[in-house]
């Protein structure tokens, strides 16, 4: 249950519109892409929108018959999908025209990598699929053995440099050449214990941020880990579990585990700083930074605002669809409805704006404005 408090800064809804169905009853996570002022946002049923993201104003909208699984990428001129039939497709960011279409070996749940050149797909049978962005030809296939038994959801690969990182769900981390797709080094970041095929699982579904030369990566029924970029060492080890995912500033490790506790870390060796248990088995979504505070949003339409200092409540709203409250929740009828819920991740608009879309597809934009 949420319990009032004193809020410190003001919340501010600048605009909301909704963007399709959102993900529907689909368990996808499916968050805005920002360039510049622009925005872009895509639904399960085939629907892209590009909006102006400081007045939520729609620059052009599209429908195709293509059912969009996970979060737009853009890289250059070019927004990257893909499908839950296993297809990636490259848009022209302008128009919306397609580009082309890549037919993959199965779903795309994660977002891909793209650093212009190169577009990296994950799908969910284990296979990283690099292809050429220009018009996707493909430049290498690397295959992994995934369990049987897995969360609904995977991490993101990741670019740097000439490095390509990706986690899977067997709890391991690994860097392959960009280029060429050839193995650099594998890490365990998490070990299956147990004796069911539940209790066993390890999915790294938090995809791993890379800050200073320094990979940070946290496994389901895990552990946390801060990993060394080039060379694959460990630096240091946490156990604590999550599928949400990560931030980093240049002090701390933020982190919503499995239950709900927000936590702060050092980032250099993985102390606790601090942590909020307020909103235990709230399912919130990994942090966003804005500005000075944390931001995490909720199963029940609620964004909520933490002192990255040390943890405390600072602010609280709820979707203007879901009434704008941020009030106590009313138990009276003990009834939660799925359509609520806040899944994706909140997008920071040059810290000073937060955009916040729940599984319906309503986006709503909020800033904070702090007491005079």
């Amino acid at each position: 249950m949420l319990k009032p408090f004193t809020p410190e800064v003001r919340v501010v809804s600048e605009w909301h519109r909704t963007i399709g169905v959102g993900v529907s009853d689909g368990y996808l996570k499916m968050p805005p892409a920002l360039a510049g002022t622009t925005g872009y946002a895509a639904d399960a049923k085939g629907k892209l929108v590009a909006f102006n993201v400081h007045t939520g104003s729609v620059e052009w909208s599209k429908r195709y018959v293509i059912p969009f699984s996970n979060a737009p990428v853009i890289s250059g001129n070019t927004l990257f999908l893909g499908t839950l039939q296993g297809e990636l497709i490259a848009i022209n960011k302008k128009q919306g025209d397609i580009l082309w279409r890549k037919q993959l070996s199965s779903e795309v749940l994660a977002p891909v990598a793209a650093n212009g050149d190169i577009v990296v797909a994950k799908t969910v049978d284990g296979s990283i699929e690099a292809l050429r962005a220009s018009d996707g030809k493909q430049l290498w296939i690397h295959t992994e053995n995934e369990p049987s038994l897995t969360l609904r959801g995977q991490s993101a690969p990741v670019i740097s440099n000439d490095m390509l990182i990706y986690a899977s769900d067997d709890g391991k981390i690994s860097a392959l050449t960009l280029r060429t797709g050839t193995e650099l080094w594998t890490r365990v970041v998490a070990v299956p214990q147990g004796g069911t095929e539940l209790a066993r699982m390890v999915d790294i579904d938090a995809t791993p941020v890379i800050y200073d030369d320094t990979i940070y990566v946290a496994a389901y029924q895990g552990r946390l880990v801060a990993i060394n970029l080039l060379s694959g060492r460990i630096i240091w080890v946490r156990e604590l579990s999550t599928y949400t995912g990560l931030a980093v500033d240049a002090y701390r490790l933020y982190m919503s585990d499995s239950d709900g506790v927000v936590w702060a870390l050092d980032r250099k060796t993985g102390a606790t700083l601090w942590k909020q248990a307020k909103l235990l088995r709230r399912n919130v979504t990994a942090p966003v930074l804005q500005n000075g505070y944390v931001a995490v949003a909720d199963f029940n339409g609620f964004v909520h605002w933490l002192a990255r200092e040390d943890g405390h409540m600072v602010a609280r709203t709820r979707l203007s669809r879901d009434g704008g409250s941020d009030e106590r929740e009313d138990f009276k009828f003990l009834k939660f409805s799925k359509w609520n819920n806040i899944l994706a991740v909140p997008r920071s608009i040059d810290s000073s704006e937060l955009l916040v879309m729940d599984r319906t597809g309503w986006l709503e934009s909020f800033k904070l404005e702090l007491p005079r």
